[in-house]
């Protein structure tokens, strides 16, 4: 199965695209275009052929991680949304664009500074990101406050050079 990965465009037809998730739908349709034309996110299409089976959307944000117990407000890579049109899940497409994602964000942190690549996880999906490396930001006995989402990242963050700086610091 051939994976074509483009831009979203005016005039790409969206219409028939349906992840079972009428929020993502919708801000598939009516929001992400003008997000990314002002460079507030970037969307990217999944095609197989001319079908649009997939999308995402990448953005910068900033976190106070609760785990780190500090006041640090953190530069973070955010995957806003993530969705696969319902005729193409369970095929492997979701994994396949958290592969691609994981690694172009590792990239950009080592480039510009960031601390790490985090999703608002749908509840009912929290196990599947967990499957691919996602943890929770919260500690896990707080997961059953959230309603919808559970916020969880990968941590760019190399934590032996911690425990060394703070180390040689004594």
């Amino acid at each position: 199965m051939e994976l074509e990965l483009i831009d979203i465009f005016t005039g790409v037809e969206l219409d028939n695209f349906s992840s079972n998730n009428s929020s993502l739908d919708e801000y598939l349709k009516r929001q992400a275009y003008y997000e990314h034309m002002m460079h507030l996110s970037n969307t990217k299409l999944v095609k197989i052929n001319n079908d649009v089976v997939a999308f995402f959307t990448m953005e910068f944000r900033q976190l106070k991680i609760p785990q780190d117990y500090d006041e640090n407000i953190y530069p973070i890579v955010c995957l806003k949304c993530l969705a696969v049109d319902s005729r193409f899940q369970a095929k492997g497409i979701g994994s396949t664009i958290i592969e691609y994602i994981t690694p172009q964000s590792k990239e950009l942190s080592e480039f510009i500074g960031c601390r790490c690549l985090i999703i608002d996880a749908i509840k009912e999906k929290v196990n599947w990101y967990k499957d691919r490396g996602f943890q929770f930001i919260d500690i896990e006995e707080n997961i059953d406050k959230y309603d919808v989402t559970v916020p969880m990242f990968i941590d760019f963050r190399d934590d032996e050079l911690v425990i060394d700086y703070f180390h040689e610091e004594v």
